[in-house]
């Protein structure tokens, strides 16, 4: 399968997820396959917002992403600064 995955505690005997799965490796997938997989990961990150689970998510594959949640840029953009110095 393209997605490589092992127990969390296979890997970090203290990790608190125990024996879920966490992925490793993600090999070659179609845009289609990136599209589901996103949209599965945006439903399960949707349902954890409404039970209070979490404020918010990022979920990023291969180039895409799907946010749920209000997601703050906390870092300054250092560039746009510098290009408005130089104009």
């Amino acid at each position: 399968p393209a997605v490589e995955r092992a127990l969390a505690r296979d890997l970090a005997p203290d990790s608190d997820l125990g024996d879920r799965l966490v992925t490793q490796g993600v090999g070659a997938l179609s845009p289609g396959e990136v599209a589901r997989a996103l949209d599965n990961g945006l439903a399960v990150a949707e349902d954890f917002r409404r039970r209070g689970l979490v404020a918010a998510s990022a979920l990023f594959l291969a180039g895409e992403a799907r946010i749920s949640g209000a997601i703050a840029l906390a870092a300054p953009n250092k560039h746009a600064q510098e290009e408005f110095a130089d104009a």
